[in-house]
């Protein structure tokens, strides 16, 4: 692993599903840009199950290695091959994509000469923009969207591909992991060490795995006709992965329109120094930079570059894999809720591609989120702290920092609204406008607060002015510009008449007027808009939109709505829901054994893998006992030729985790388009998460009480003694069924049933939720 630790220490009961996308590397138009996703046949190690891939392991594992070895070894395999499919199929790998096509051709160029080593090594991309990539004892390289945005040329990448190779090679993450069970339990040489010595010898062996793939993966590089005078820009890529693909002062004037132009006091005047990271491994799990760089340096004193290149697949090839990295991080920044990183990466894309309508509907989704959370009076969740932010793009975190809530929510309006005129056939557009506009009259529910007048030629000074009084310095005289005293001047100074005195009095009281309100830049926003008969009625819907929301939440708090609630809930807890469906998909069912009393392993890996199976059988039979139509879509049911059902799978796995973070606020989620499709594609809105957690807990002995009873009533102590020390099982069943056309949950059910996972128990729930999903309401 290049960047990242290799340790592999525990599996999660539940796994965040990340989701994302791809498409050709030559027939990608970057002005209608389109999301990559997988393609071609489905590789075989995203079709075999978990513990086929894990029991082929533990049957190579050699005979002669000491019984310890063997069960510290069958324990990395388990949860390493239950970790890495979890990894496969989550949708954040992508198979086939042109970035992925490139990088391998990188590989094979690098391999040429070993045929054998070809074979067992397989590259993917991984949708992260994270400057990283990392290596599994089973030969996947994984490699980021965020590297290959970074890095800045083929023989660059080519490099961190051999020390990936190192560490596959020399089995890295299998001894790091036999070492650290070591370490943990103070064996051999560790034997009496206390707790920082662990953690010293912890760091000490990975850093050494490190610099042996460092070392190891450069005399494998040199062997191939990469150009090593490259190399010491890796070490730069380390250093400064922590900040944007490009380092590019931000103007101001990009989001600003003729009218709408933002108060000086809103930007810095200097940002903050960029520093270097990576100088300090006291604990860490890799050498410093600084030392990695030296290291790979010195090895490379005397030798001839002569000859050496730095594309060999080509270069063009290398800018159009960059250049889709790039475009793509923008969808991860808005999945992780980073909005203004978001809205720096398409500033710095636009440099080139002003016309992309992919960037423009990223940067109005970048303001639609910051201001829905404004709105939200969840500000924090989406915006960051400018003073931890280093380099040009510190500027934009500082403008949304500084910026109200009201004036965010106006200039979302202005931006997606003008992209709106241009795209007006563009359903994703309409969709975040409409829901953002409708929040407008939170702040303005009268829209003559907006002028329609052309914006003040002496606003700029007026503006200028503002700053300057919030200067630490602004008790001190302005500079007139002249070296003259003004009192020796010889000039005719020329008598104010009583009109130019009231005129300038009445200019004055304006200019205080306009500063007294701080919201005198906003103003302007809709100067243009306001013309457009279209915008004036969409504005008055708004207000009516959000009158009505006003009422709805005032009856929401009567007493007459809280019986009407109460009986409504009475009446679904004791007949169901009663929807009505014709049809339902059934989206990725999940299984989970879970066994308190394993602290080390409590999720049963294989036990849930096949009880994950026959829950497959239970959902088909039961939904369609209870008459309704379905199709079930599931990770593991995937075949050769699944790449198009992946592809669902990845888009309905980033929806669901998108709902889940924006936690019962109405948010376009920003897939739309993606998601969009598929209620045409399966034939029904209604898309179902069902699961189920079977759950083993400790037993908690006798207690005081239960003791004191049993000695008035005798007969009773041997069953309270097989109670008390008798395992305890509770089932959990888990369902959520969203009509994905408007992103409402139309049923969530959540059930703890006191047994254990009983044949009968999960027949019985299933059906009865899919019979609710079939039923009609009574008339």
């Amino acid at each position: 692993m290049l960047f990242k630790p290799a340790l592999i220490k525990s599996i999660q009961l539940f796994c965040l599903i990340l989701v994302l996308f791809s498409s050709d590397i030559h027939a990608q138009d970057f002005d209608n840009y389109v999301s990559l996703k997988s393609s071609g046949e489905v590789p075989k190690k995203f079709l075999t199950s978990s513990t086929e891939k894990y029991k082929s392991e533990v049957d190579k594992l050699s005979t002669k290695e000491k019984n310890r070895i063997r069960r510290t070894k069958k324990e990395f395999f388990l949860e390493s091959n239950f970790i890495i499919d979890d990894m496969l199929l989550s949708g954040k790998v992508m198979f086939n994509d042109p970035v992925g096509i490139y990088v391998n051709k990188i590989v094979d160029e690098l391999l040429k000469d070993d045929k054998q080593l070809r074979s067992q090594v397989e590259v993917y991309i991984i949708k992260s923009n994270e400057v990283n990539a990392f290596t599994t004892n089973n030969g996947i390289i994984f490699v980021t969207l965020g590297l290959v945005a970074q890095v800045e040329n083929e023989a660059e990448l080519a490099f961190v591909l051999s020390h990936e190779l190192i560490h596959f090679i020399n089995q890295h993450n299998l001894n790091e992991y036999v070492e650290n069970k070591d370490i943990q339990s103070g064996r051999g040489t560790y034997r009496g060490t206390n707790l920082d010595d662990k953690l010293l010898a912890r760091s000490n062996y990975s850093k050494k795995q490190e610099s042996e793939a460092d070392l190891l993966g450069l005399e494998r590089f040199l062997k191939s006709e990469y150009d090593p005078s490259t190399l010491e820009g890796v070490f730069d890529v380390m250093q400064y992965s922590h900040l944007p693909f490009d380092e590019l002062p931000y103007k101001k004037s990009f989001i600003e329109t003729a009218n709408l132009k933002f108060p000086n006091s809103y930007f810095l005047k200097k940002t903050k120094e960029i520093e270097a990271e990576g100088n300090d491994d006291s604990l860490a799990t890799h050498p410093a930079v600084k030392l990695r760089r030296e290291a790979v340096m010195d090895k490379l004193k005397g030798i001839a570059f002569k000859g050496k290149k730095k594309y060999i697949v080509g270069e063009k090839e290398f800018a159009t894999a960059q250049k889709l990295c790039r475009f793509e991080m923008c969808n991860i920044f808005l999945h992780y809720r980073e909005y203004e990183a978001a809205y720096y990466n398409c500033y710095l894309l636009m440099q080139e591609e002003p016309n992309s309508l992919f960037l423009k509907k990223c940067l109005g989704k970048s303001l639609y989120g910051l201001s829905k959370y404004a709105n939200a009076d969840r500000y924090d969740e989406a915006h960051d702290d400018y003073a931890d932010i280093q380099g040009s793009s510190q500027q934009v975190y500082y403008m949304f920092d500084k910026i109200k809530p009201a004036e965010l929510n106006a200039l979302a309006v202005e931006y997606l609204y003008t992209i709106k005129k241009q795209y007006p056939e563009d359903k994703e557009i309409a969709a975040i406008t409409t829901d953002i506009f409708n929040e407008l009259p939170k702040y303005y529910e009268d829209k003559s607060f907006f002028l329609n007048t052309q914006r003040p030629a002496n606003l700029d000074s007026i503006m200028a002015k503002d700053t300057l009084d919030n200067n630490k310095d602004n008790h001190k005289p302005i500079d007139s510009g002249n070296d003259e005293d003004d009192s020796k001047s010889t000039k005719t100074i020329k008598k104010k008449s009583k009109y130019d005195k009231i005129n300038l009095e009445v200019k004055k009281k304006e200019e205080e007027k306009l500063l007294t309100d701080k919201s005198y830049f906003i103003k302007y926003a809709f100067v243009d808009l306001l013309k457009d008969p279209a915008f004036i009625s969409d504005y008055d819907n708004a207000i009516e939109s959000w009158n009505k929301k006003k009422r709805e939440d005032a009856y929401e708090e009567t007493k007459e709505y809280k019986r009407a609630e109460a009986k409504r809930l009475s009446k679904v807890k004791q007949n169901g829901v009663s929807l009505g469906l014709n049809k339902v998909v059934i989206v990725n069912p999940f299984y989970y054994k879970v066994d308190e009393s394993n602290k080390n392993s409590p999720v049963k890996l294989v036990a849930s893998e096949n009880a994950q199976k026959d829950l497959n059988n239970r959902v088909k039979e039961n939904v369609s006992l209870a008459g309704l139509d379905y199709q079930l879509i599931d990770k593991k049911d995937l075949t050769a030729n699944s790449a198009d059902l992946f592809n669902d799978l990845s888009v309905l796995n980033y929806y669901v985790i998108e709902n889940g973070k924006h936690d019962n606020m109405h948010f376009v989620n920003y897939m739309s388009d993606e998601i969009q499709a598929l209620p045409k594609k399966y034939g029904t809105n209604y898309f179902d998460w069902v699961g189920i957690v079977s759950y083993r807990e400790h037993s908690n002995g006798i207690n005081l009480y239960g003791a004191c009873f049993t000695i008035f009533f005798p007969p009773i102590f041997p069953l309270a003694v097989y109670n008390a020390l008798r395992p305890h099982f509770n089932t959990y069943v888990y369902s959520e069924l969203i009509n994905i056309k408007n992103g409402e949950t139309v049923n969530y059910y959540s059930s703890k049933i006191k047994f254990k996972d009983r044949l009968d128990i999960v027949n019985g729930t299933l059906y009865d939720i899919y019979l609710q999903y079939k039923k009609h309401k009574k008339s």
